[in-house]
Formats: C-alpha cells, structure tokens, sequence
C-alpha cells in the first residue's frame, strides 16, 4: 500500500508527501466525517482532521490573538491511491499585530481540496503541528496504579 503512494507522489517535498498519506489513509479508513459548515476550534488541536463543505480562506480559520494564519507558496497536486484527487498547500502562523516581540506558535496546517472518483468535491484540514489535545480523566486511568488508591477512587469511582 504504501510504496504505490510513494510511487505516485515522489515528486512532492517529503512533508507535502506525509501529509497526502496522512490524508488518504484517512479516506481509506471506514470513519469519513460528514463535512461540516464552518471550521472549528478543534482544527488547532494536532492530529485533527475536518471536512468542510465548502470553500474557504484563512480568516475562516481559528486563529490567535497576535497570530494569524499564512499560505506558504507551494500548491501541489497529487492523485491518491484512493482514487482522490488533491490540491493542497501548507499554512503557518504569521504575526499579525507587527511587534517582533510577539511570539507565534510553531503550529502547520494543511488545507487540500479533494476531487473524488465521481466529481463530488470537499475540502479537508489536517493539524499537523498544534496543541495537544487534552486527554479525558479516563484516558488517564492507567495511573491509578502509581496514585494512592483514595485519589483514584475519588477519580474513578468503582475501579
């Protein structure tokens, strides 16, 4: 699986080519999001992927209080093993208020259009720099072995 995307996609920069696979074993999975109106605040959280049913720009995206999101130059184009066509280029934070001193986060976000088999088109953003996504209490119930077992019955009740 994995050679044939390489094969369709050497000509890409090896971040472009990680992204596409990121993105088509996405599609090649069985759990397709239904696209969605407008982009959330969740797109800065790294790993995640959103389907939005229309076009958009930069302003539509989250974005910081001193920081904004910027294009870089290249637009690529790739033919996934998916049968998916995808036009897709990088975005980074750029300062917006002017002060050097502001600091931007060092977040990269991918934006593709996708052209499916029969015509349909979506578009998807794909985190692949952002913040950490904050795990649930039950994601950390394999602490409970190293905590006082008080604690963790007040964490999680009947363990």
């Amino acid at each position: 699986f994995l050679p044939f995307i390489m094969q369709q996609t050497t000509h890409l920069p090896p971040e472009y080519r990680k992204a596409a696979i990121v993105v088509d074993n996405f599609l090649a999975s069985q759990y397709i999001l239904r696209p969605r109106k407008m982009i959330h605040q969740s797109i800065l959280e790294e790993g995640n992927i959103q389907m939005i049913e229309r076009r958009f720009n930069s302003r539509d995206i989250p974005d910081g209080s001193t920081w904004r999101w910027n294009q870089t130059k290249g637009r690529k184009k790739v033919f996934l093993p998916t049968g998916v066509t995808a036009d897709f280029y990088k975005m980074i934070p750029r300062n917006k208020t002017g002060n050097p001193t502001e600091k931007v986060p060092s977040y990269k976000l991918w934006c593709f259009q996708l052209t499916f088999p029969k015509g349909t088109k979506t578009h998807l953003l794909y985190c692949e720099k952002g913040v950490s996504p904050i795990p649930s209490i039950n994601e950390l119930f394999f602490l409970h072995e190293f905590m006082d077992p008080q604690v963790a019955l007040q964490l999680w009740p009947g363990y």
